[in-house]
């Protein structure tokens, strides 16, 4: 089984500017190792309870890091606990020459280690996730998954929804007694909405249309009700409205590459999948000056057309 970390939070060092992003370019082996025809990747974010709900996860994966490790030959896990790294405990970023295998990108944010992680796993990797798997006892209860999806909710209003997220909140039925309750849903985002926007008059029905373009959360109590064909089933319904769904994986690895750069240095913009797929080309800078000397010495081979009357 392939398991490698993805992305790891380290602090600015003295004199250099951050957080920063370390990205290990070995871990998009496990992409490159799916079947084209038929591959799945799921974002799951939690902690111990997540990391005893996955038998065959690595025991090798770091703590406080983004892991991307394969499942079988269809399937691999963006395994998230980049959002419980204590605030200021990130390693501190290390001078000299950038190792081959790791890219670094400076995040252009004022976010704590919490928020950020949490933006990062909505507004990156959940476009490229068919299905969402949120363990509720990691996060201490239904109240704190609650303001993560009024979260999520924020950063996909103000990137006009790219995606809608197919989203399982894993509640054990011994330490999460409440359910998933929707209404406080609605009214603690219409809450924040009135706070962060007072100039705008949102009412409940349009708060209701914001939850339906962003994500549709189910409740699963036990894990057993997670079979293959309850995977195969939510995967399916999700995979239709996704644009990465004819990508191959390894062009899914080259644009989540992308996703990651562009977001880390303006993560106000939203990332387009189509736009970064279609295959561009470096302009050569020189190519005007020597153009314009040929207009002026009538440097034309005889195939060429000219403008000797000009």
């Amino acid at each position: 089984m392939t398991s490698h970390t993805l992305l790891r939070l380290l602090a600015g060092a003295p004199g250099l500017p951050g957080p920063y992003l370390q990205e290990n370019l070995a871990a998009y082996r496990c992409l490159d190792r799916l079947k084209a025809d038929r591959n799945e990747i799921i974002l799951a974010v939690g902690g111990f309870v997540k990391r005893d709900f996955f038998k065959s996860r690595p025991s090798q994966l770091k703590d406080h890091v983004v892991a991307l490790w394969q499942v079988d030959d269809c399937t691999v896990v963006l395994d998230c606990e980049m959002h419980l790294q204590p605030e200021g405990t990130a390693p501190k970023i290390r001078g000299g020459p950038t190792p081959g295998h790791c890219r670094y990108h400076c995040v252009n944010t004022s976010l704590g280690t919490y928020r950020l992680a949490l933006r990062l796993y909505c507004d990156v990797l959940s476009v490229f996730s068919d299905i969402v798997l949120i363990f509720v006892a990691d996060f201490e209860g239904m109240g704190q998954v609650i303001s993560f999806l009024c979260f999520w909710m924020s950063y996909a209003k103000a990137k006009h929804f790219p995606k809608r997220s197919q989203i399982i909140l894993i509640a054990d039925e011994a330490t999460t007694r409440e359910g998933f309750d929707e209404f406080e849903l609605l009214t603690t985002m219409l809450s924040h909405l009135r706070t962060t926007e007072p100039g705008t008059p949102y009412s409940a029905a349009g708060v209701r249309q914001i939850i339906r373009q962003c994500f549709s959360c189910v409740l699963v109590r036990r894990c057993s009700e997670l079979g293959p064909y309850a995977w195969q089933r939510e995967m399916i319904q999700t995979r239709h409205d996704s644009q990465l769904k004819h990508v191959p994986p390894a062009r899914k690895g080259a644009l989540l590459k992308t996703a990651i750069a562009l977001h880390a240095a303006r993560p106000c913009v939203e990332f387009d999948p189509i736009l970064c797929s279609k295959a561009s080309r470096d302009t050569d800078v020189n190519a005007i000056s020597i153009i314009a000397s040929a207009l002026v010495m009538h440097a034309f081979t005889p195939e060429m057309p000219s403008n000797a009357d000009g």
